[in-house]
């Protein structure tokens, strides 16, 4: 545990201390050294969006395992989040490239993200809707599933894409796609079309 300590203190590459906070919060320590707070916070302005997620989770172990937690709300713990979330809102908030954004929320499952950042994520996806197309749509299409969103404007432009581009989206992207429709029990304006389109890709 020292050596990995040691090693996240002297490394100033965000994807570095994101790997070693994570690693740090899968052994059997309480607590976390204020100094190793302090480090993995300076560097949060320069961690993408699946970083910060990482450390979200790393901290809240942290709070579940650490004691003197409860009994002190406005703890490390509590400043680290809120810096996690300022800086998430931050990075979303800039953010220009869609693709840039449904890769580093990929793997976005967890109370933080949900609590914190999956309305702003929501605006943010909305304000780069026109970069919807065939090759991104499934990447969507699986995020609005997992969070279980309904966000009409978003779904409806998956819709018109999938309808327009049918040939040029990948067999193996239908599925999200419809099973978005499915789960969230939406139907857009065009739904038959939208359906068939489907169906004849693969026939």
């Amino acid at each position: 545990r020292t050596i990995l300590v040691n090693f996240l203190q002297r490394s100033f590459y965000p994807y570095e201390v994101t790997m070693l906070t994570r690693v740090l919060s899968m052994l059997p320590s309480p607590r976390l050294e204020e100094d190793v707070v302090r480090h993995v916070d300076d560097v949060l302005t320069q961690c993408n969006l699946n970083e910060l997620i990482t450390i979200s989770f790393a901290v809240a172990k942290w709070i579940r395992t650490d004691p003197s937690y409860r009994h002190s709300t406005h703890s490390k713990y509590v400043r680290l989040l809120q810096r996690l979330s300022q800086c998430g809102r931050e990075r979303l908030q800039t953010a220009d490239r869609l693709d840039l954004v449904l890769d580093e929320i990929k793997f976005s499952p967890g109370e933080w993200f949900e609590e914190m950042l999956l309305e702003e994520t929501l605006v943010a996806l909305n304000r780069m809707i026109n970069q919807i197309n065939p090759k991104n749509i499934a990447d969507l299409a699986f995020f609005l599933t997992r969070t279980n969103r309904l966000h009409p404007p978003l779904m409806d432009r998956i819709a018109s894409v999938a309808i327009e581009h049918t040939d040029k989206i990948h067999f193996s992207a239908i599925y999200p796609v419809l099973l978005l429709f499915s789960v969230l029990n939406y139907e857009p304006a065009h739904v038959e079309e939208l359906y068939d389109a489907c169906i004849k890709h693969f026939t």
